[in-house]
């Protein structure tokens, strides 16, 4: 940066709009009794930008890739591991987390942390799906977080797709 020797005033007003939202919680108890107490959470969020400039007539921002996908990831894993659990195959429990307001800053996921149904300390990895690539096969994905045993199994199970596993660490984003 350089001084260039000029000053500006700006006057700035801010409005705000209270809007009541809620995160969607759901859980699957697993089926294991010394595991069941602890839970992966999957989470994606439903909420998107809202309303915005008109384009070629149309100001809804519909939030296709950020995050109806992830929605949808959530409710078929959902859905897939209900039968898991029917058969005895889920050891721990899993938690599903639908969170909302985090294109204003994680609102939401602030929310469930803050008051989480279950400890925290409890809680083995957290998979938050956001923005996933439908629209062409997926050859690499970063996990972040310090999970590197979750980065090696997710590694062993993608690689025979040709896929690669890249891990990194948490960082605060929109989402």
């Amino acid at each position: 940066p350089r001084a260039l020797g000029e000053r500006l005033r700006l006057d700035v007003s801010v409005r705000v709009h209270p809007v009541s939202a809620s995160n969607v919680v759901g859980r699957i108890d697993g089926s294991d009794p010394a595991r069941r107490g602890e839970v992966v959470v999957l989470q994606a969020h439903y909420d998107h930008i809202g309303i915005g400039r008109p384009m070629k007539g149309d100001s809804i921002y519909n939030g296709f890739m950020d995050d109806a996908t992830g929605v949808a990831a959530v409710l078929a894993a959902a859905e897939a591991l209900a039968d898991s659990a029917r058969a005895g195959h889920l050891p721990r429990s899993v938690m599903f987390l639908l969170t909302t307001a985090e294109e204003a800053g994680s609102l939401g996921s602030a929310y469930y942390v803050s008051r989480p149904p279950v400890p925290l300390a409890r809680t083995k990895a957290t998979i938050t799906i956001d923005l996933p690539p439908p629209l062409a096969p997926p050859v690499r994905w970063v996990l972040e977080g310090n999970d590197s045993t979750l980065v090696r199994v997710a590694t062993a199970a993608v690689r025979p797709r040709g896929w690669r596993i890249e891990g990194a660490p948490a960082l605060p984003n929109s989402d």
